[in-house]
């Protein structure tokens, strides 16, 4: 709460959710504001490249780096901007409802090597701003995933939260960097489906459980960008979303050859609750537990 209010000029009734790790760190503020109210904020960031996301509509912003006005007017649900390292701005913000913003701050290390698993080699990185202007549903659909899942303490949602803010920092260095000007050199494939076989395996053994991606990139020693972008590449999902998918259908299985109740499905599966269960099993399928079970009855 002080970091929010510090950082956007004490407005009222501010809420932020955060969460850091392996060289990422996310912030999601959630600003109530008290009719058309203006505030100052100063921007300014250390860390190689912050992301900001505006997640609602705002009546007017104006960003200025010193005296110099570097846009101004309204802005759309979905804008964002790439701030490179030590960029300083302020800001002035008018709103009559609501502010959700993200920011997704990652470091040299983390640029450097997703850049390398892309182009397979070594390069120098500077970001490119698209000083919110740009339209990126991809990215916004990341930014709302991390925003969906970030406060919920359930090891899986934590899971998701991690997995799509490592997608978005890929997704920054792709396509909003000197990378993508990079050529890409061939590599080789030869002992990739082993790797990625063995984290299937890992997959299997913690069906009935949660599991996250750092475990899962360890297994296949490979940094967890690479890991991701080669395992979705193979198996048309994320590591994440195919082991719930996994899990589901293992939970379909149990409906249909079983008489177990939902509740001991649900720990069978390594739910904390039923209703968690319930609820992933009918996001997964559009139908609850016990309505499954009987079209298979």
């Amino acid at each position: 709460m002080d970091r929010a209010s510090e950082q956007v000029g004490r407005p009222p009734r501010s809420a932020i959710r955060s969460w850091s790790q392996r060289k990422i760190e996310v912030g999601y503020w959630s600003i109530d504001w008290p009719g058309v109210v203006q505030r100052e904020m100063s921007l300014s960031t250390k860390a190689f490249c912050e992301l900001s996301m505006v997640l609602t509509p705002v009546d007017d912003m104006t960003l200025l780096c010193g005296e110099t006005t570097i846009r101004t007017g309204p802005l759309q649900s979905g804008r964002f901007r790439v701030a490179p390292a030590n960029a300083t701005l302020s800001a002035s913000v008018s709103a009559s409802s609501t502010v959700k913003f993200l920011k997704v701050f990652f470091a040299e290390e983390t640029a450097r090597a997703i850049g390398s698993a892309i182009h397979s080699h070594s390069i120098d990185i500077e970001m490119e701003d698209p000083m919110l202007g740009t339209d990126d549903p991809f990215l916004v659909s990341l930014g709302r995933e991390v925003v969906e899942n970030i406060n919920d303490p359930r090891p899986t949602s934590r899971a998701f939260a991690e997995e799509a803010a490592i997608l978005m920092a890929g997704r920054v260095v792709s396509h909003y960097s000197t990378a993508r000007y990079c050529t890409s050199m061939a590599v080789r494939s030869r002992g990739l489906d082993p790797d990625l076989d063995r984290a299937l395996q890992l997959m299997r053994d913690h069906i009935c459980g949660t599991i996250d991606l750092g475990m899962l990139a360890t297994s296949v020693d490979m940094p967890a960008f690479s890991f991701v972008r080669a395992f979705q590449k193979k198996y048309g999902l994320s590591p994440i979303r195919y082991h719930r998918h996994m899990r589901m259908e293992q939970a379909k299985t149990l409906l249909s050859t079983t008489a177990f109740p939902i509740g001991k499905i649900s720990n069978m599966l390594g739910f904390s609750e039923s209703s968690h269960f319930v609820s992933a099993f009918r996001k997964a399928t559009g139908r609850t537990p016990l309505a499954y079970r009987r079209t298979r009855s």
